[in-house]
Order: structure tokens, then C-alpha cells, then sequence
């Protein structure tokens, strides 16, 4: 299994695809979709979603921290699955589980991010359910639609 650590952030303009190997550590922006389908993440690496369009993500994999950065476009999930992340932040940007399952190990914050904030948001209304340990909620009046978080 091959081993990658980062030592300058990454910038994914097309399609993120992983099956195997290890990333250990380091930054990677993701302007396009993303496919994780094999393979680990260290605790250090950080995954920030941020193009204009809608972007797909799917992983069926742990992913460790997992920040949303989109003032426009939305991120939607694969149909019907379960995204597992230690910790998920939206700074900006409207996130659509798309009928799946969020479930946060870690830390849980909508809105508290950069000083770029607009609107945050996600939207919980196709979502069947929603996990985390614990919240916090910045900038954005709390989570909205009816969603608690609820332990594990």
C-alpha cells in the first residue's frame, strides 16, 4: 500500500478518485466531484469542497475532516448513503444528503468558518438520518428543519 503526505495543498479540478494507498496528511481542494472507494486518510488531512457547480461526493470510506466552502452550487451526496467523517464543517454552501445518511464521530459546526461566509446550510429534507457527537453552530441559526444531532 503506498503511502502520500502532502507537503503543499493539493487543487482537484476534475473527478477525485481513490481506491487504495493511504493519504497521511495535507490539504486537498476539490473544485470538481469526488469518489473514494478504497483506501484510508490520516487524522491531518483536511478535504475542502469549494467549486461553483454542484458537486458530487461519494465515499465509502472514513474521511477525517471534511469542510464545505461553496458560495454557490451545492455538494450532493451519492443516493442514498452514508458519508462517516470525524469531524464536517459547512463554512458556506448548502450540502444535500440526497435521501442518505450524515454521520459526524467528531465535531459538527454549520457557519462558523472564514470570513467569507454567506449562507449555510443543509438540507435535511430527502435525509432519513443524522448522526453526531457534538455541535457547535457559528454564524448560522442552529441546524434548521427539524435536525438534531443524536448520539451514536
Amino acid at each position: 500500500s503506498t503511502l502520500v503526505t502532502l507537503t503543499t495543498p493539493v487543487r482537484v479540478r476534475g473527478t477525485f478518485r481513490m481506491q487504495q494507498g493511504t493519504l497521511q496528511s495535507g490539504t486537498v481542494y476539490v473544485n470538481g466531484s469526488w469518489t473514494t472507494t478504497g483506501g484510508a486518510y490520516g487524522t491531518a488531512v483536511a478535504i475542502v469542497v469549494q467549486g461553483p457547480a454542484t458537486q458530487t461526493f461519494v465515499s465509502t470510506v472514513v474521511l477525517p475532516n471534511l469542510f464545505i466552502n461553496k458560495p454557490s452550487g451545492t455538494v450532493l451526496l451519492g443516493t442514498g448513503q452514508t458519508l462517516i467523517t470525524a469531524n464536517f464543517t459547512i463554512w458556506d454552501g448548502v450540502v444535500d444528503l440526497n435521501g442518505g445518511t450524515l454521520e459526524v464521530r467528531g465535531t459538527f459546526s454549520l457557519g462558523d468558518g472564514p470570513p467569507t461566509i454567506g449562507y449555510a446550510a443543509l438540507n435535511a429534507t430527502r435525509q432519513p438520518t443524522f448522526y453526531c457527537t457534538s455541535s457547535t453552530a457559528g454564524g448560522a441559526s442552529g441546524l434548521g428543519g427539524g435536525l438534531a444531532c443524536v448520539p451514536e
